[in-house]
């Protein structure tokens, strides 16, 4: 068996450095980033029912709509943050078609769930969790593409 000279060893020993901090690097931006995203859902859903408390106090009827306006405020947030990965992608023609069908099949889900699930809380809440792994797949998607074109 071939011994490998201190001076290989130390390049290998670098290289492998090298890569497991780029890896935790962006690991970590991953994580921020779906922290990001999920803490900024859980503020505007907050301050929602902040802005509605006195609504719901009064409410008697079909009460669950001023709930459903707050998810559609968290929905709109993340379609516009998806909106905006999407056009990102799309200036990359290896990553186009692909991120423009996974939109397309996860948004057939949400709007399936009208037709299947009731229009409550549980329904308002699977469409936010399910535009949200859009997004986390849309970044993981983005991340690929990027290692792409750079080998």
């Amino acid at each position: 068996m071939k011994s490998l000279n201190g001076r290989t060893t130390v390049k290998i020993l670098v290289c492998i450095g090298f890569f497991i901090f780029s890896f935790r690097n962006v690991w970590a931006k991953t994580q921020d980033s779906e922290l990001a995203i999920s803490t900024k859902l859980d503020r505007i859903y907050s301050q929602c029912l902040i802005e509605t408390t006195q609504d719901r106090k009064q409410c008697q009827q079909n009460c669950g709509a001023i709930i459903k306006m707050c998810r559609d405020q968290q929905a709109d947030f993340l379609d516009s943050k998806n909106q905006e990965m999407l056009t990102e992608l799309g200036k990359n023609s290896a990553c186009k078609d692909m991120s423009s069908s996974l939109s397309t099949h996860i948004y057939k889900i949400v709007e399936d769930s009208d037709n299947f699930m009731s229009n409550d809380e549980s329904t308002s809440k699977f469409q936010i969790e399910t535009k949200l792994f859009l997004h986390k797949s849309l970044e993981n998607l983005k991340k690929q593409c990027i290692s792409q074109r750079q080998n």
